[in-house]
């Protein structure tokens, strides 16, 4: 896995998923990149 960090990512429907985020949650996700911009296709609170 990667380390903790911080990045930016486009969504443009925001759901459930991303509404129930908080600080600190581990995360498995997936994103595609078009030009500079990262869209954010899914995203779900994993269990460490």
């Amino acid at each position: 896995g990667w380390p903790a960090m911080t990045m930016r990512f486009t969504f443009v429907n925001a759901d459930d998923a991303i509404n129930a985020l908080k600080t600190g949650n581990h995360v498995d996700f997936s994103f595609i990149q078009q030009g500079n911009i990262s869209l954010l296709k899914s995203i779900n609170v994993t269990q460490s």
